[in-house]
């Protein structure tokens, strides 16, 4: 059972669940400062549409008393780390940029390590 699975588990039991709407576009409003920062990083990012898109999925887990959306390893890729240079970041009080920043680099070091060894497989594969 993955991680997110048993967090999920134990959660629920302690405080129940509560499905709760996913966001929209129309409530999800950022200051103009906010946004302007939001469009720069996905430009600087590659993107091409006029606007960030903004997709909201559904909670990872939801309470009558919270919510919780939980970073899973693949969240923490080269693009992320491309993010988290964004100012939006030094204003969160509490939130751990630097260990962000290392889980980051990690786990893309980790992804093409694994890619890497996928690739020797498949080429192996093809030569029998």
């Amino acid at each position: 059972m993955k991680k997110e699975n048993i967090l999920k588990q134990i959660v629920l039991q302690e405080y129940g669940e509560k499905k709760h709407p996913k966001l929209t576009k129309n409530q999800f409003l950022l200051s103009s400062e906010l946004y302007f920062e939001v469009e720069r990083i996905y430009k600087e990012l590659g993107g091409t549409q006029e606007e960030p898109p903004l997709k909201f999925g559904a909670w990872d887990i939801s309470t009558p008393k919270f919510i919780m959306e939980l970073d899973e390893e693949n969240h923490f890729n080269r693009y992320r780390l491309q993010t988290l240079n964004s100012s939006i970041y030094q204003m969160i009080n509490g939130f751990r940029l630097d260990e962000y920043m290392r889980f980051c680099t990690l786990y893309t070091s980790l992804v093409a390590v694994s890619m890497e060894d996928f690739g020797k497989i498949i080429h192996q594969r093809s030569c029998l």
